[in-house]
């Protein structure tokens, strides 16, 4: 793809800002982080969390997003991240605090800890669409803010359609079953199996059907000042595409069966560590039973990431004028995510925030604004900030919704 070239020129006049994206050497994202620097504050973040009790840990992301965001470089210009930590600790407390209470529910009053539980998974869409609103609105492109419009209702309705879709599929799962025994009443088994493949096929459907609204969801309600984001993919595109990851899943799978059954014809039955530890030298089939399992599952993961890191962004654009391109190399994506696996596995997890800053290299170089003339984007003013609690469950739960 020809390369268009874009210079970012801010301009303030009149109380007002804008940020603008005319001819410049690249339209390429890049990324300026290295694994080295990053690595330092990964160690002062994890030693100052545990010796405050977790209290550090607002301060830790702060400095673990504004590294990553400022580091993170479009057309001349740096992302930003704005958080206040103090701020964020409040909603810190609270989460360590129904989280103590949760614990005391578990041990001494299980039906509270029950409906404690229900109310969490109830609440959940709202904190998540916060949570995004909260992450979306401290992030920055030069002097202008990202933000997110999407409503919590909105999202409810989108859960709710799922629900729905999940109770017909069980319906017509039912009725297969039943067609299937009036037409084979001699044959059980046939009405039986059936109506448990329909039913996964139609679940798993249902469940390609809920992520494709979500990407709708969020990606048509993110804002980058007064410029709003659109993701044009359609739900065949994507339920085509995960046809590919669940053939590559089952194929994968009966691969490492046939490595098993292999391993116990010739080994005369499954590997243990002790087993394993004294055939290192002759490289026996135990060995390669106990290293291909991980070594799929990562390079199966790469697989899927990469694929759908592509196939998101090459359906989203800006203002329905602008669109992204992304070219992730599967291939080397995953030989990359198998390095940083076993590395981080062999260092006791110390290479982490190094594999970290790769992953994130790869997938932001390989991320282009389409072909563009001139994009330019107002200044909008930036709401205060809320979802502070709501951010905190999801780093409480390790779910990352940063940008």
């Amino acid at each position: 793809m020809a390369r268009v070239s874009h210079r970012v020129v801010l301009h303030i006049a009149n109380f007002s800002t804008s940020l603008k994206f005319m001819q410049s050497t690249s339209n390429h994202f890049q990324f300026h982080g290295k694994g080295a620097e990053f690595f330092k504050i990964w160690v002062v973040n994890v030693l100052l969390t545990i010796v405050t009790l977790s209290l550090y840990r607002p301060w830790a992301r702060v400095r673990t997003k504004r590294y990553l965001y400022q580091n993170t470089e479009i057309n001349g210009q740096r992302f930003d991240f704005h958080a206040n930590p103090k701020s964020m600790l409040v909603g810190h407390v609270l989460v360590m605090v129904a989280l103590a209470v949760f614990a005391v529910c578990s041990l001494f009053a299980a039906p509270i800890a029950a409906l404690l539980t229900v109310v969490f998974w109830f609440a959940f869409p709202a904190l998540l669409v916060r949570s995004v609103r909260f992450n979306l609105s401290n992030t920055s492109i030069g002097n202008v803010r990202m933000g997110f419009s999407g409503s919590v209702g909105d999202y409810y309705i989108v859960l709710f359609k799922f629900l729905g879709m999940l109770i017909l599929c069980g319906v017509l799962a039912g009725l297969l079953g039943g067609l299937t025994g009036l037409v084979f009443a001699d044959a059980p088994m046939l009405k039986m199996l059936i109506t448990g493949l329909s039913l996964v096929v139609l679940e798993a459907g249902a469940i390609v059907y809920l992520i494709w609204k979500q990407a709708l969801f969020f990606g048509n309600n993110a804002q980058f000042g007064d410029m709003q984001f659109q993701s044009e993919l359609r739900f065949p595109i994507l339920l085509r595409k995960a046809a590919v990851w669940v053939a590559v899943c089952i194929g994968g799978t009966a691969a490492l069966v046939a490595a098993a059954i292999f391993a116990v014809i010739s080994g005369g039955g499954l590997p243990n560590l002790a087993t394993v530890a004294g055939r290192i030298v002759s490289a026996g089939p135990e060995l390669l039973l106990v290293i291909l399992p991980p070594l799929a599952f990562w390079a199966y993961k790469a697989f899927v990431q990469a694929s759908a890191h592509n196939l998101y962004w090459n359906h989203v654009n800006l203002n329905h004028r602008h669109p992204f391109k992304s070219a992730l190399p599967l291939g080397s994506f995953i030989g990359l995510s198998l390095i940083n696996g076993v590395l981080t596995l062999c260092t006791f997890g110390l290479y982490y925030p190094v594999a970290k800053v790769k992953i994130i290299s790869a997938k932001l170089e390989s991320l282009s604004l389409g072909d563009c003339d001139q994009l330019v984007a107002e200044f909008k003013p930036v709401e205060p900030s809320k979802g502070m609690v709501a951010d905190s469950i999801f780093d409480s739960l390790n779910i990352d919704l940063a940008l």
